[in-house]
């Protein structure tokens, strides 16, 4: 996953992907962190059919915006049009064993 990142931001938050290996570990890849994700948006600037993801990360006086270029997927369920003053949506079970 490529995220756009400040350099010089030295209080980042890294995630690692790691692998056991008898009494030791590998780390297979690295990533920032963008936790928690407050709001995101799929964008298309160029218009080239690559749709990046931008994301509102963080609170208060930390939150920050990153650009998801790869490693994503962005699937669209469904539209709902004509709602205005949506604050909050959620996907609902009506049974516990639903998939």
């Amino acid at each position: 996953m490529d995220v756009d990142e400040d350099s010089s931001d030295n209080d980042c938050h890294w995630g690692r992907v790691i692998s056991p290996k008898g009494s030791y570990i590998t780390v297979l890849e690295t990533y920032k962190n963008i936790a928690p994700i407050m709001d995101a948006v799929l964008v298309d600037p160029e218009k080239s059919g690559q749709a990046h993801i931008v994301t509102c990360s963080g609170g208060a006086n930390t939150g920050s915006l990153n650009v998801i270029r790869n490693g994503t997927e962005f699937k669209e369920l469904g539209t709902a049009t004509g709602l205005v003053d949506i604050v909050r949506i959620w996907a609902v079970k009506t049974m516990i064993n639903d998939p």
